[in-house]
């Protein structure tokens, strides 16, 4: 099992990979505000691994969630509901789009993923 760092910056990566690989973590998600961004990532070696979609008055249970393997699920506000739901595709604003349509969603966030590589400068 990889241990992951909460939100660590692309800066502070490649700043400090060689403390975060000493500390037992060996990649990194991040979580993409979308547009220009999401490209950034991807043109810099991240793939993306699932979808945060943020549902407000989510009830999970009037949702059609068939079909789609949802990895977590949590409340972020009282009434706010959360999704990360695996993108086995890989990145496509198409289905983005889709999720957000089909689950009324209020958000639909991309969280990429790579691991974490030392390079001595």
């Amino acid at each position: 099992m990889t241990r992951t760092p909460p939100a660590v910056s692309g800066l502070s990566c490649s700043l400090g990979s060689s403390r975060l690989l000493r500390g037992g973590y060996h990649d990194v998600n991040l979580g993409s505000a979308g547009g220009y961004v999401e490209h950034f990532y991807l043109k810099n070696g991240y793939q993306q691994a699932e979808y945060m979609v943020i549902i407000s008055d989510g009830d999970r249970q009037r949702l059609g969630l068939d079909g789609l393997d949802v990895l977590r699920e949590r409340h972020q506000d009282q009434d706010d509901l959360v999704l990360n739901i695996a993108a086995p595709e890989g990145y496509s604003p198409a289905v983005k789009s889709a999720l957000q349509r089909r689950l009324e969603a209020s958000e639909v966030c991309c969280i990429f993923w790579k691991p974490i590589t030392f390079r001595p400068q």
